[in-house]
């Protein structure tokens, strides 16, 4: 740490002593504090010059750097989204076909099982047996399970989830407990307004407090 720094916590150790301590209680009091600081608004334009070069060229140096990183980065980053996108357009035309022969296998070992208990009932229909091909044709239907259809392999590093996100298609049924109040247009009402915007903004509370400006 620099000689200069070292100075400059010292002198502010010594103001903010000072702060802590000082009493307005008179004009005269008040005028003292607004000579302190004075003192205050030139130590930090002291602190400011000390710094101020340096925090520049760091700023200067890491915007260029941030570039660099994003020139670099940004074909890399194009590279894996194209990669991305063909992975999981081939991922839904993969699950889809599967599911469709999923749903092909039941469809047809319910028909089988179908024309199976049809078979069973019109044999027994044919034999006589009225009551007993009534029965079979009510019971409940028995489907045996299909073959499992195989899984497609897991790839090493690589997962896949599903992502949730949302468009606003009518804000106007978008309930309340998800609207933003406008901060920003509230207070610039305010600032022009002053307290007369109360009446102007229900369900917001405008108050003053006061500040003190310092010219050195």
């Amino acid at each position: 740490m620099s000689t200069e720094i070292e100075a400059m916590q010292q002198d502010h150790s010594a103001l903010l002593a000072r702060a802590r301590a000082f009493q307005v209680q008179d004009d005269a009091a008040l005028a003292e504090a607004a000579d302190i600081m004075k003192g205050c608004k030139a130590f930090q334009k002291k602190i400011n010059e000390f710094f101020d070069p340096g925090i520049e060229g760091a700023h200067a140096q890491h915007k260029l750097l941030v570039a660099q990183k994003k020139q670099l980065s940004a074909p890399v980053d194009e590279a894996v989204g194209l990669f991305k996108a063909k992975c999981i357009k081939y991922q839904s035309d993969r699950d889809l076909a599967l599911q469709r022969a999923r749903e092909a296998q039941e469809r047809a070992a319910r028909e089988k099982a179908e024309a199976e208990r049809a078979a069973e009932a019109k044999r027994l229909w044919a034999e006589g047996k009225r009551n007993e091909a009534a029965a079979v044709k009510a019971a409940p239907l028995v489907v045996a399970p299909p073959p499992p259809v195989v899984e497609p392999p897991k790839i090493a590093g690589m997962s896949t989830k599903t992502v949730y996100s949302f468009e606003i298609e009518d804000k106007t049924l978008v309930p309340m407990a998800f609207m933003m109040v406008d901060a920003v247009a509230v207070g610039k009402i305010v600032r022009q307004l002053g307290l007369e915007a109360g009446p102007l903004l229900p369900g917001i509370k405008v108050f003053a407090a006061k500040n003190i400006s310092i010219k050195a």
